[in-house]
């Protein structure tokens, strides 16, 4: 089975673990496989979608010359069996033969399991990855690794959430704070997590928390944080803040924001 990573920096590896370099530094041939490989379906392409999306200035007959030669490279590559049609217009991956990191994080949030598929999610999708002459293929590429990040901060919220729900400080906090990474200034989760560690005993720990967000707001972006951020330190510095957590959400909830689906209309209806 042949490994294709694509969170990060992209690469592709062999089953016993050895990379496979002659494809990935061919980028638009590889940039073609990373799109076969990473749709949320495992769908097939029309060849005049593919065209028209690396080959945009290309004529019709330029373009599926273009086409064919790629996937001819692609297979001498990896395997004559890696790409498979459904008919003379799609071409899909044989997904016995490849596996990528990005299909595995969909079919882990369509099972539930939302550790497994933040373990998966190492960097940004395509993180540094450009294909010149590909503008259609940029914007795709910008588009998933929205929606891919998306995904992932949803996943863990809800994971925080369920650890709330199980009156867990140290799990929630931990959660709260990969969502946080993944959505550096949204003020609703530094919130959780500086009114949990203030009312778990770990005043200090709160405090430097907001400090490390204020400072790093200031540099990047040159604002302050929200009126509501900062009157909730104000009341942890005022000893004003309950020292009893108060948990956001019960154990029900937990279970029913536990449930998600495979289909992109149910991922994204998982209630966040």
């Amino acid at each position: 089975m042949i490994k294709l990573q694509a969170f990060g920096d992209p690469t592709l590896r062999a089953s016993d673990g050895a990379p496979i370099e002659g494809l990935t530094r061919q980028t638009k041939r590889f940039a073609l496989l990373v799109y076969l490989a990473c749709s949320e379906e495992r769908a097939s392409y029309r060849r005049d979608e593919l065209i028209a999306t690396f080959w945009p200035e290309s004529t019709k007959r330029s373009g599926l010359n273009s086409l064919r030669q790629t996937l001819f490279v692609i297979r001498r590559e990896l395997g004559s069996d890696i790409i498979t049609g459904t008919g003379t217009q799609d071409v899909s991956v044989n997904w016995s033969r490849l596996s990528s990191d990005v299909d595995a994080f969909y079919r882990a949030l369509a099972r539930g399991e939302l550790e497994t598929a933040l373990s998966l999610y190492k960097d940004d999708f395509l993180a540094g990855f450009h294909v010149s002459g590909t503008t259609d293929f940029g914007f795709w590429a910008e588009e998933q690794r929205a929606r891919l990040k998306d995904l992932a901060g949803r996943a863990a919220k809800n994971l925080a959430r369920r650890a709330e729900a199980e009156r867990s400080v140290a799990d929630a906090v931990y959660w709260w704070r990969k969502a946080f990474a993944l959505s550096p200034y949204d003020e609703t989760t530094l919130c959780r997590i500086v009114s949990l560690l203030a009312t778990s005993g770990n005043r200090g720990a709160a405090l430097a928390e907001f400090d490390r967000y204020r400072r790093r707001a200031d540099r990047e972006l040159g604002v302050e944080p929200s009126p509501l951020t900062t009157e909730l330190v104000r009341r942890i510095v005022d000893g004003r803040l309950s020292g009893t957590p108060e948990w956001l959400g019960d154990r029900r909830k937990a279970d029913r924001v536990g449930s998600w689906s495979g289909s992109r209309r149910a991922t994204d209806r998982a209630a966040f």
